[in-house]
């Protein structure tokens, strides 16, 4: 909970628990390779594992920071804790999700929005962002530019432009737009002839 929500505000919870779901993955995959340990070898290993081992496993970019250099990662917001010109930026009818992981792709970003934003013309040569730690430092103020020039366009514009840009970028899908894609639920039979819908 404390990586998650916005810099400087109270932690808050992930919206699916994440922990649990973990616990039962992980454990399933250690029955599975104890029962091929004990195929191949004729011997039961002995597992022994700590709750917080996986779940390091799932913090993504998390983890290493605070492994590598022993400091709490700080809440990432919407974007990722230590790299800027990265998450969710809202377009005039929804979120565009930008991913600018190098300098190379922030670049490419820039340079479209200083082509598109009469405004932001001058976002490519901005110094304060020319670098990946000064993008770090001024981070608040990027994503401020970036929030405003996708204010400008529709969603479906911003996505054109940025794949013609050769920026990784895709829409935020909302959860229910997620379950109607999928179509209706599968029916299994119970062996009884019973079909059970997999809700």
């Amino acid at each position: 909970m404390s990586v998650v929500g916005e810099p400087g505000r109270p932690p808050v919870h992930t919206g699916f628990p994440i922990a649990d779901l973990d616990g039962g993955v992980f454990s399933a995959l250690a029955i599975t390779t104890a029962l091929y340990a004990r195929e191949k070898t004729g011997c039961w290993p002995i597992y022994r594992h700590q709750h917080a081992g996986y779940d390091d496993f799932s913090m993504g970019v998390h983890g290493p920071v605070l492994s590598a250099q022993w400091r709490h990662p700080r809440a990432s917001g919407f974007g990722t804790c230590e790299q800027c010109a990265q998450g969710a930026f809202k377009a005039k009818d929804g979120y565009v999700v930008i991913a600018c992981p190098n300098q190379k792709f922030y670049e490419n970003l820039a340079n479209a929005i200083s082509r598109e934003v009469e405004g932001l013309k001058d976002l490519a040569r901005d110094e304060r962002f020319s670098t990946p730690a000064k993008r770090l430092s001024n981070r608040k103020e990027l994503e401020g530019a970036i929030n405003e020039a996708l204010s400008t366009k529709s969603r479906d514009e911003w996505l054109e432009i940025l794949y013609k840009a050769d920026v990784p970028a895709g829409r935020l899908i909302m959860w229910p737009s997620v379950q109607q894609s999928a179509g209706p639920l599968p029916e299994y039979d119970c062996g009884d002839g019973s079909p059970v819908r997999k809700d």
